[in-house]
C-alpha cells in the first residue's frame, strides 16, 4: 500500500470530516446510510452489510480514520467522492452537522479570542491528537 503524501491525507481527512456528521471521529454506520441514501444509492441490505465488513475491519461498529484510509488506499484512488460528489457531500454534511447541532442544542462557547479563534485552536488539537495516533499504530505495527 502507497503512503499518502501531505495533500492526500489532507483531502482523505476532509472526506472523512464529510461521513462524520455528529463529529464523534468515527463513522457510524447510520451516517454511512444516510449519505449513501443522499447519494441516491440504496444502502440496504447485504450490499450494505458488506460495505461496512470491508470498512469496518476491526469490527467495532464503526470506521476509525485509519479504517477510512486503509479502504481508500486499497482501492488505488485516493478520492473516495468523484468531484460532483464531494461538492454535493460538502453541502450536505455541512446542512446535516447544522441539523444535528440545533437538535442537539449546542450552546455557543465564547472565548475572549471569539469563536473563530476557538475553532481554529481545536482543529489544531484534533490534527496533533490524530498526528500521535498514526505515529502510535505505526509504532505498534510489527
Amino acid at each position: 500500500m502507497m503512503e499518502p503524501g501531505d495533500e492526500e491525507l489532507r483531502r482523505i481527512q476532509e472526506q472523512f470530516a464529510m461521513l462524520d456528521f455528529n463529529g464523534s471521529g468515527k463513522i457510524e454506520r447510520e451516517e454511512l446510510v444516510e449519505l449513501l441514501s443522499f447519494l441516491g444509492l440504496d444502502p440496504k441490505g447485504e450490499q450494505m452489510d458488506t460495505l461496512w465488513t470491508v470498512l469496518d475491519t476491526d469490527e467495532d461498529g464503526l470506521i476509525s480514520f485509519q479504517e477510512f484510509l486503509d479502504f481508500v488506499f486499497s482501492t488505488g484512488d485516493v478520492s473516495f467522492f468523484t468531484p460532483s460528489e464531494l461538492e454535493m457531500v460538502r453541502d450536505f454534511s455541512e446542512k446535516r452537522r447544522l441539523s444535528l447541532t440545533r437538535e442537539t442544542r449546542v450552546p455557543e462557547v465564547s472565548t475572549p479570542d471569539g469563536p473563530d479563534e476557538e475553532i481554529a485552536q481545536l482543529k489544531k488539537r484534533v490534527d496533533e491528537l490524530e498526528a500521535e495516533a498514526r505515529k502510535r499504530e505505526k509504532a505498534a505495527r510489527p
